[in-house]
């Protein structure tokens, strides 16, 4: 059965393209059948699996909310375990049916934020329009957030009674780290930063454990292969 993720936010530059990517490695390599659908403007999806062509998900583009549809179809019948939807922003302003199609077809929509005021507000009539129309499961996701700061302690619980939405515990705080695996869109596991991995880790294991996901003991995690210095000496 196919399980489909949405990866939105009515914000550009919070990391929608990085958190599918992300979540599309993660999956691949505890051994499910990936695929990624780029419905954003920028091809961000699609610049990556042209960067690095071994990746071991498909990404395939959708140019509006038929194609969208289409392409859920035909990955649905070739067995795809997991879709990974990446988003749109301005889709949700300039064309409200396309979220609401989107919102209907996916299992577990995931809401990026950063937990600040400024950006949680700029969320809300977006995340009245998902909630109302979602017919799976709805989480929030914080990224970039500073876990030491005062503000960013506060503005996660804040954020979720805000948006009426409920946060997944895992979060994503490796700013830096996951900037830097964008070079070559390799597995974030590459960097050799165990936090940044753990946290990787956490978020694919947290979107099964919502979805009801049981880990398939019988399948493998793809090997990760550790970057090779090519700097001149």
């Amino acid at each position: 059965m196919t399980q489909i993720l949405a990866i939105t936010g009515a914000k550009g530059g919070v990391g929608k393209s990085t958190v599918a990517l992300l979540l599309a490695w993660e999956l691949s390599r505890l051994g499910y059948s990936v695929a990624v659908i780029d419905a954003d403007v920028q091809g961000s999806s699609v610049s990556a699996k042209i960067q690095n062509p071994d990746s071991p998900f498909q990404v395939v583009k959708a140019k509006d909310r038929r194609d969208l549809w289409e392409q859920s179809k035909r990955l649905s019948d070739q067995g795809v375990e997991f879709v990974v939807v990446d988003t749109n922003p301005r889709s949700s302003f300039e064309d409200p049916k396309f979220t609401e199609l989107l919102s209907s077809l996916a299992d577990l929509t995931l809401v990026l934020s950063r937990p600040s005021p400024r950006d949680l507000k700029a969320q809300i009539k977006f995340a009245e329009m998902l909630c109302g129309k979602a017919s799976g499961e709805v989480r929030l996701v914080w990224n970039f957030v500073q876990p030491r700061t005062a503000a960013h302690k506060a503005g996660m619980p804040e954020g979720e009674t805000l948006l009426g939405i409920k946060a997944l515990k895992s979060y994503l705080s490796s700013r830096i780290s996951f900037q830097d695996v964008g070079f070559d869109e390799a597995d974030i596991r590459t960097l050799g930063n165990r936090s940044a991995s753990k946290e990787a880790a956490d978020l694919a294991a947290e979107v099964l454990k919502v979805l009801k996901v049981k880990p398939n003991g019988k399948k493998k995690a793809h090997p990760v292969r550790r970057r090779e210095c090519t700097t001149a000496r």
